[in-house]
């Protein structure tokens, strides 16, 4: 194409210009062949793939696919030492046949070290922190790929909002360059002493001290004292992420809780729970990390309604532990517990993520010398997709599987410990914990939960620049859909509840809020549902 001519013009008010661009487009060109110059290069079948995958024969040539090729081309250079690498990519047309070579010339430079690495703008943390998370060294040779790698874990740590590279020549030498990591930090921190309301619990009273970053080592404290309408919590919980020097993390937790089941509209069941735990997270690749922990529990079980439901004549405690018939008030188990999961992290963020992925597994199985013995299984994954370069578009769907069962001489997986859905956690627009059919209630209609559970989630998140600070605002629009079962083989389609809408995350000086305005799809008159939800705050 060409550019024919340019004309400017002042309008008769001589306030503004008129600007007439007039180009001729003339024939669109076909890719003939790509081509890769002569030049020695590394990992050289390799660039010829990458120019492959976008340089096509027959198809109409594309000045971007060029330049993504030229871009792709080049980092696979600069992750192998050489930080200059530059490629230029000559287009050769044949006016006659409408055709085009496009021949690939790479310049890599000279092979490149990293002299220094600098951690700046770090206030509160110490260097060493983040130096954990580099996979980029000092006097190692220049990685593209280890750099974006180690910029991607900086921004997964909790109290780290932001990462900007600089990249310096070292003026005496041709081969080296230094590396500045600037770090921008948020507050890892929180003291409140306030009240607050939620769907789930009504009015809450709580303390609560936690600390991601204790005394700038990295290291997470968090302490709650928390008095709702249905909870009584106390926690006390303390990770080191890097135990050792092979980075396998520790956690020791201790907490004890009563909750009154009835409030939160589930079974008429109070408990008393001590838990003590130990959990450790052992690295077996950039990406993954093996769990291992123990858990003892003390816990006991009392029915709300003194021991019977007037309706049935069968107390809610009997429905609940599966031990109809035994007539006792209260029952109080000692349960020790192995847990043992896989987590799969890629995000480019821990906050609000726009690329990457978090996959999770987790079995937790109550052994021998259990009161009650019993499995629970998790499975989560959830996808962030970018639909535009600059990543202001975000596709996130999210897929959520749950399954329990019991074994030995343990009539039922306890009530309190099966699995729920609705709500702002599972499937949105239904009220929290509300969703299952006739089969997982009790006498009174309040779910008992099951023993299966299956929710997806599809998230579309847009720009909210124009609106607030991007960092502390995201919106999206939403459809879930999902529900509890008694048992995997209860699962049918036609029971999954669906829900779409509007979601709103803003992060605030008190906390973490979250709305949703929903509207419902393939409810059933008897589902309990909410055009309006709000969390404000997170789970110890």
């Amino acid at each position: 194409f060409a550019v024919e001519e340019t004309k400017v013009t002042l309008t008769p008010d001589r306030r503004f210009i008129d600007v007439l661009i007039k180009i001729k487009e003339g024939q669109p060109y076909r890719i003939s062949k790509a081509n890769l110059a002569s030049t020695p290069v590394p990992e050289r079948a390799k660039i010829i793939e990458v120019i492959n995958e976008h340089i096509k024969k027959d198809e109409i040539f594309s000045r971007q696919e060029t330049l993504k090729a030229s871009a792709r081309v080049g980092y696979i250079l600069k992750d192998q030492g050489y930080a200059s690498a530059k490629v230029d990519a000559i287009p050769q047309p044949d006016k006659e046949n409408g055709t085009v070579d496009v021949t690939f010339f790479p310049n890599t430079g000279p092979l490149t070290y990293v002299r220094r690495i600098n951690i700046r703008g770090n206030i509160a943390t110490d260097g060493e922190v983040f130096r954990h998370e580099l996979r980029q060294q000092e006097s190692a040779p220049y990685s593209a790929r280890k750099i974006d790698l180690s910029k991607r874990r900086l921004q997964r740590l909790p109290f780290v909002s932001g990462v900007t590279i600089e990249e310096n020549p070292v003026e005496e030498s041709s081969n080296q360059l230094d590396l500045d990591f600037e770090i921008e930090e948020r507050k890892s921190g929180s003291f409140n002493i306030g009240a607050g309301f939620s769907d789930s619990d009504g009015a809450v009273l709580s303390l609560q001290l936690s600390q991601s970053n204790f005394l700038g080592t990295g290291n997470r404290v968090s302490t709650v004292f928390n008095n709702s309408k249905s909870n009584t919590r106390y926690a006390l919980q303390f990770t080191d992420p890097n135990h050792t020097i092979d980075g396998v993390s520790r956690t020791l937790a201790a907490s004890y809780s009563a909750t009154d089941y009835g409030e939160r509209d589930v079974s008429y069941i109070d408990t008393d729970r001590i838990n003590l735990s130990v959990h450790y997270g052992i690295p077996i690749s950039e990406s993954d990390t093996l769990r291992l922990g123990l858990r003892w529990e003390e816990v006991r079980y009392e029915d709300s309604q003194d021991n019977q439901n007037l309706s049935s004549g069968i107390s809610s405690l009997e429905e609940c532990l599966g031990r109809e018939g035994d007539n006792y008030e209260y029952y109080v188990f000692r349960n020790y517990a192995v847990t043992a999961g896989l987590t799969y992290d890629t995000r480019d963020s821990s906050l609000f993520p726009k690329d990457g992925a978090r996959i999770s597994t987790n079995l937790e199985v109550f052994g021998p010398g259990s009161g009650l013995k019993y499995y629970k299984a998790n499975y989560s994954h959830r996808h962030f997709f970018p639909l535009d370069e600059d990543k202001s578009f975000v596709f996130s769907p999210r897929l959520l599987l749950s399954y329990a069962d019991k074994y030995s001489n343990t009539p039922e997986v306890p009530c309190t410990d099966r699995f729920f859905a609705g709500g702002t956690k599972t499937v949105r627009g239904y009220l929290n914990n509300s969703l299952g059919d006739e089969n997982i209630r009790d006498s009174e209609d309040r779910p008992l939960g099951g023993n299966f559970r299956a929710v997806g989630n599809f998230d579309l998140y847009f720009p909210t620049g124009f609106l607030y600070d991007p960092k502390r605002l995201r919106v999206s629009v939403f459809s879930d859909i999902g529900n509890v079962f008694e048992d995997f083989s209860d699962f049918d389609v036609s029971e999954l509840r669906g829900s779409m809408g509007l979601n709103v995350s803003w992060i605030t000086a008190i906390g973490a809020v979250t709305f949703n305005f929903a509207t419902q799809y393939n409810d059933k008159p008897d589902d309990r549902t909410e055009s309006f939800q709000f969390d404000l705050g997170t789970n110890f």
